[in-house]
């Protein structure tokens, strides 16, 4: 890389080496929304995770847990399809698929 604000001709030049660890979209990968949203999913929301969270400007409202707008990709990171998981709640597939579409649509 050249030093573009040096008044020194020639322009001294630097290499920048590193080594980076992180992880990309570690809120999970988004799915868009489709087109209609399914809808059951505010029901599953309004039942499940409401009590909560908030959800954009659909729930405005929260209990201390962080709003679910846009984190449709965490999902699958907090529920297997018919099996317990955050907070002890049930999905079944097709829940957890409509949850993700809903929440990315917020």
């Amino acid at each position: 890389m050249e030093d573009q604000n040096s008044a020194t001709l020639p322009r001294p030049a630097y290499a920048i080496k590193g080594n980076f660890s992180f992880v990309l979209d570690t809120s999970g990968a988004l799915i868009p929304a489709t087109s209609p949203i399914p809808a059951s999913a505010a029901g599953y929301y309004d039942t499940k995770c409401a009590s909560c969270h908030a959800l954009g400007s659909y729930d405005l409202s929260a209990a201390g847990a962080p709003d679910l707008a846009l984190k449709g990709g965490d999902m699958t990171a907090r529920f297997i399809a018919d099996q317990s998981g955050h907070d002890d709640i049930t999905l079944s597939a097709s829940e957890i698929r409509d949850l993700m579409i809903f929440l990315n649509a917020q």
